[in-house]
């Protein structure tokens, strides 16, 4: 049988794990735009595609927080759908 709980925190630990990489993504795109100004030098990647690969990294980074948040909260909804199931008394159809 599934454990909702672990799944429950699996899935929250790895979200935390994500959003640690999303702010050093964003530490990373901040330091490197500087040091390339320093250096009088773009982007070469941007300037052909229109987004750095920093950009890009960050988008997907948000995309799968955006999935873990969604996944969380769906085990959460189930687990209450769950214990409300659980804790409903039986109704008798008999007359």
């Amino acid at each position: 049988m599934i454990d909702a709980g672990r799944m429950r925190r699996e899935t929250e630990a790895a979200r935390e794990q994500a959003e640690a990489l999303l702010r050093s993504l964003y530490e990373a795109k901040a330091k490197s735009e500087k040091h390339l100004a320093e250096m009088g030098q773009d982007d070469a990647f941007k300037r052909v595609t229109g987004r750095s690969s920093y950009d890009n990294a960050i988008q997907s980074a948000q995309r799968m927080i955006d999935t873990l948040s969604r996944a969380a909260h769906e085990l959460e909804r189930e687990s209450s759908e769950l214990s409300l199931h659980i804790m409903r008394p039986a109704y008798s159809h008999a007359h």
